[in-house]
C-alpha cells in the first residue's frame, strides 16, 4: 500500500511553490501522483544510479540514494532511501526536473 509504504517530500520548507524543480510542479507537469512515482521507484535500475549521500540532518540514519531517469523526454532528479529497514518504508525527498546537466556517464551507465 502507497500510503503506508512510501511517503513523498513535495517540497521542501525553502523551495518556492513556484519554483519548476519542486517535486510537487514537477509531478504536477509531469501529470503524476504518488502512483506514478512509485512505478518510476520500482522501475530504477543500476544504470539509472549517481551517487551515494549521507543524511546530513542525522548521520547515523541511511544514506539517500541519487538517480536520474529520463521520464517524458526530460532527467528527473530522484533521490530516496529506505526509511525504516524493518519494514522497508521509503523516503523520496526529491523527485524533480533536474536543475542541473545530469553527470555523464553515470557510475553504472551502459
Amino acid at each position: 500500500m502507497i500510503e503506508r509504504d512510501l511517503n513523498i517530500l513535495p517540497k521542501k520548507r525553502n523551495e518556492s511553490a513556484t519554483d519548476p524543480y519542486t517535486t510537487m510542479n514537477t509531478m504536477a507537469d509531469l501529470e503524476f501522483d504518488a502512483n506514478d512515482v512509485c512505478e518510476e521507484l520500482k522501475a530504477i535500475t543500476v544504470e539509472d544510479y549517481a551517487e551515494t549521500m549521507l543524511d546530513d540532518r542525522n548521520v547515523t540514519a541511511p544514506p539517500f540514494f541519487v538517480f536520474y531517469r529520463n521520464i517524458q523526454t526530460r532527467d528527473v532528479y530522484i533521490k530516496v532511501k529506505i526509511r525504516d529497514r524493518a519494514t522497508g518504508k521509503v523516503f523520496c525527498v526529491s523527485f524533480h526536473f533536474a536543475r542541473y546537466p545530469k553527470p555523464s556517464p553515470l557510475p553504472y551507465e551502459g
